[in-house]
């Protein structure tokens, strides 16, 4: 997320008392679109949606301008040809089955939420978004560290050490016991790398400097997960 140092020009249009101070509609929609990776009832798209459409709204009306500035930016150009592909492919192959249509929905709104978010943070000052980032995502985390010792727990610790092979690995995730996250080892590892990026990089962005608790916190999290896709992208990074 960038932070830029210019004046916020973002009016409030709903404040909740929640994250650190007040929120308006489309800082408190981001921040709920970050949950609702994580909930076990798929609605994240229909959240996605909503909240690019509140982005793009939010920040044409404080500048009308912004979207022709915005739309230069090259990035889009190659995202535009990866979805052109994706979708050429996906006609090619698609032969009626359910899953695929909903995978290729899920890509289009993806698409948009991306472009529709990048545009808003690089319009306005996000410096007290960053904040209320900062404390979703460490619930978020506290939550899926729950999510983990829950699974470990019902597996009496015998996978806390690792294991021998990534099946039994996978073996961990029991759907029965799944309320938070994914139910799957390697989308679960890669979405903990993804996000634990973002929360190890806000104190250099906020205050330029390393936390390095939150570094050991978001290991502890990919080697409780017993993927390691999480471990292996921090580690590179």
């Amino acid at each position: 997320m960038e932070y830029t140092s210019r004046p916020n020009q973002n009016k409030s249009i709903l404040s909740a008392a929640i994250l650190g101070g007040p929120l308006n509609l489309s800082e408190a929609f981001f921040c709920i679109s970050l949950c609702s990776m994580f909930l076990p009832i798929k609605v994240y798209p229909a959240v996605y949606l909503l909240s690019a459409i509140l982005f793009i709204a939010d920040s044409v009306m404080n500048n009308p301008s912004s979207l022709k500035v915005f739309s230069k930016n090259i990035w889009l150009l190659f995202l535009a040809i990866f979805t052109l592909y994706a979708t050429l492919s996906f006609f090619i192959h698609y032969k009626g089955e359910v899953y695929l249509a909903s995978s290729f929905l899920k890509l289009l709104i993806n698409f948009i939420f991306l472009t529709a978010s990048t545009f808003w943070l690089s319009n306005r000052d996000n410096q007290h978004l960053l904040r209320a980032l900062d404390m979703t995502l460490l619930f978020i985390f506290l939550l899926c560290l729950c999510q983990l010792l829950y699974y470990h727990e019902a597996f009496h610790f015998h996978l806390i050490y690792g294991s021998e092979s990534s099946g039994k690995a996978s073996t961990l995730y029991n759907k029965a016991l799944y309320f938070w996250g994914l139910d799957d080892k390697n989308m679960f590892g890669a979405r903990l790398a993804l996000m634990g990026f973002a929360y190890i990089l806000i104190p250099i962005v906020r205050f330029n400097q390393l936390a390095w608790w939150r570094i050991i916190f978001i290991f502890l999290l990919g080697y409780l997960s017993l993927s390691r896709t999480p471990v292996v992208a921090l580690i590179m990074g």
